[in-house]
This record gives structure tokens, sequence and C-alpha cells, in this order.
């Protein structure tokens, strides 16, 4: 008899996009009292701007300290990206990696695309600027030149609440 432990990896990562305010509140405190590792993937001109409903930048201080919360990328802007050119894009997530350098003292390493909308070219930049794991809402393709870093993940629906669970 096979048993479901010898054929099944029981491990789950969980995902935060955008860095709503929210995630502090409701989440932050359960995940580092339970020590549950998750990535945090903050659109940084929504904090740069100080917006009540997103993290404040001493929030993402706090969180940057949990060694087992991953604090990602999710661009400087909240758009798809698909519609611009690379270069776009390329000053995009420059702008971001240099929110995190100099507000909260990491460089990220992962990336999550905002509508999970990519291409080659944008994978590329990520590629070129140290991005090593980009999580994407779709199947992987193996013809993609980057297979190597993009983790598939499964998107929640909109009428998911987290507390129906908790």
């Amino acid at each position: 008899q096979i048993m479901l432990d010898d054929v099944c990896d029981k491990s789950i990562h969980i995902n935060f996009d955008d860095g709503l305010e929210s995630f502090y509140r409701y989440c932050f405190g359960m995940l580092y009292d339970a020590k549950i590792s998750c990535s945090l993937f903050p659109s940084t001109k929504p904090i740069s701007e100080e917006r009540n409903t997103h993290l404040s930048v001493n929030q993402l201080r706090e969180i940057s300290f949990c060694s087992y919360i991953d604090i990602g990328s999710h661009g400087h802007n909240h758009v798809d990206f698909t519609s611009y050119s690379a270069e776009v894009h390329l000053d995009d997530l420059r702008k971001s990696i240099t929110f995190f350098e100099a507000e909260i003292g990491l460089t990220p390493v992962s990336y999550a695309f905002p509508y999970n909308r990519y291409n080659e070219p944008l994978l590329f930049n990520l590629v070129s600027n140290g991005i090593n794991r980009v999580f994407v809402g779709s199947q992987v393709s193996s013809k993609s030149k980057f297979v190597n870093v993009l983790i598939p993940r499964i998107m929640r629906k909109q009428s998911f609440v987290l507390s129906k669970i908790i």
C-alpha cells in the first residue's frame, strides 16, 4: 500500500501581493507567532506615498526582521507590464529595488507580476537584476528560457476571506 505521505509534498507557501495594511493588521502577528513562512510582495509606490491602505515603511521594516517572511517586489507601480515596453518595466523594477534598499535595507530576490501577466523580455529584466524566484499565477511553459526561476502558484478567488478558515 502506498501512503499519501510517500507521494505528496504537504508543504505550502503563502504569498501576499500588493502590500496592503490588512496583511499587517490581520496576518503578520499570527504568521509570526506560528513561524509560518510566506512571501510578501508589496508595490512600493503606495508605500512611498504613505497611503493608509498600504503598509507603512515602519511596518515593512518590522516585517523584514522576520527571517521566515520573504519580502519580494511587486514592482513600483501596480500595472500590467505586458502593455508597456520592457524598458518601462525595467525602470519600474529599479524604482522598486531602490526603494527597498533605501527604506528597508534589503534587496529583493523574488518577484510577483502585477495581474500575473508576463513575457520573456520582462523575465529577462528580472533575472538581469538579481531576481531568482518569480511567482506566477499561471502554468509555467517549459519553453521559457527562464523556467528555472518561475514558480507557479494557485490563485484565490476574490470572494475568499481569510477569516473563514481561521
